[in-house]
């Protein structure tokens, strides 16, 4: 945001759901901004070439209290610029690229790349705020208009756009819900069948507007819950923090708002595969699989990976699980009683205990990523398909 802007005075006490977004951030300590998945900018904090983890923390504190409290950049700085010069994160410096080796001269903290952590950081945590409230008024207010700032620095291709109506399901929302580049000002507006009709506006689709978002920006940053790279950790870490992560709000958040959609989808009369390619790019870990099974299949990844676009053919295929059925996911891969490798990448799962499930985990084809593919209730017929189709790894059932 330009420096003058307050944002208190801009988000008029802003709302607690703005301020949850950005605490919900993880932190991630990376070399250059491209490192990152491109919704890791939504989900985690980070500050490029802020590779010691006392620096990231000082200067998340400082932009939390900026979101919460209403702070101006020269207050912002003000407060920040000591912090981090103290800590030696400040000015030009060599520093030892650890991949590489290669001595690097690079500049650290500045003015200038403070004025763009306080503005990018808090204009994408008050877009993720202002995108769950017009999420939640959709059936009201089903009409999304894309209003560009018109400023002399707005970006031309931005300015094409301003006024442009595009209903709220539409993926297009998934890429280019602003901001949409660095100092992106654009913002959006809902409204009602009465009031789009008033005003004349002519409605749009996604694929009658070119891709106009920078590099690294086509992503909607609502609709991701942020989630670390779990295989970077060992397993013993990552399984703590899945077992955790099962019980808490993210997995809520996920099946909640891929239900809806997958329901208000349905009633459109759309297929399977095309409301698959409608779910977000979101994913959620749900297992880590023990070391034997990872073997069986050679996966260098320990974490399995639940999807939203195989949430949603989970939802239309199985609507019976409910979300405590998904929440008991690391319970069924750690203590199944029958294990079979089913094919080179893929593992299937058996579990009985008050109830009975089959689950499949496939690895990709550079094993470094596993995901769930499958998860119903089974019956006990399942058993004797499940032994007659591969390799049995581990067989308890009595």
């Amino acid at each position: 945001m330009p420096e003058g802007i307050d944002i208190a005075a801009l988000l008029n006490s802003p709302p607690e759901e703005i301020i949850n977004q950005f605490e919900s951030k993880g932190y991630q300590v990376t070399w250059n901004w491209r490192e990152m998945e491109r919704e890791a900018h939504a989900r985690a904090f980070t500050v490029a070439k802020a590779i010691n983890l006392d620096v990231l923390k000082s200067i998340r504190e400082e932009v939390e209290s900026a979101l919460a409290n209403g702070t101006t950049f020269a207050t912002f700085q003000k407060n920040l610029e000591p912090k981090l010069k103290e800590l030696g994160w400040w000015g030009r410096k060599e520093i030892v690229d650890e991949e590489t080796g290669e001595i690097l001269d690079v500049q650290l903290g500045s003015a200038w790349r403070l004025k763009n952590i306080y503005r990018n950081n808090l204009s994408t945590s008050y877009s993720a705020g202002r995108f769950k409230t017009q999420q939640a008024a959709a059936e009201r207010r089903p009409w999304w208009v894309y209003r560009s700032a018109l400023a002399l620095t707005t970006r031309p291709k931005h300015a094409d756009l301003h006024n442009t109506v595009v209903r709220h399901d539409d993926t297009f929302w998934n890429t280019h819900y602003p901001p949409n580049d660095w100092g992106c000002l654009c913002g959006v507006d809902s409204l009602s069948d009465k009031q789009l009709e008033a005003r004349g506006y002519t409605v749009s689709t996604g694929d009658q507007i070119p891709n106009f978002a920078g590099e690294g920006w086509d992503y909607n940053p609502g609709q991701n819950y942020w989630q670390p790279d779990l295989n970077a950790f060992s397993t013993e870490l990552a399984e703590k923090y899945v077992s955790a992560a099962l019980e808490g709000e993210g997995l809520s958040v996920m099946y909640g708002r891929s239900k809806s959609l997958v329901d208000d989808l349905l009633t459109k009369g759309l297929s399977l595969a095309q409301i698959r390619k409608r779910m977000p790019r979101e994913q959620f870990p749900v297992a880590v699989l023990p070391e034997l099974y990872r073997k069986a299949i050679n996966a260098d990844a320990h974490t399995v990976i639940l999807s939203a676009d195989t949430l949603a053919k989970q939802l239309i295929r199985h609507p019976d699980l409910e979300l405590a059925d998904y929440r008991r996911l690391q319970k069924i891969y750690r203590d199944a009683q029958l294990v079979v490798k089913d094919s080179e990448r893929t593992l299937a799962f058996y579990y009985k205990a008050d109830r009975e499930f089959y689950t499949v985990v496939k690895a990709t084809l550079k094993k470094d990523e596993l995901y769930l593919t499958t998860f119903r209730r089974a019956e006990q017929q399942s058993v004797d398909n499940i032994r007659k189709r591969g390799e049995v790894i581990k067989d308890e059932l009595q």
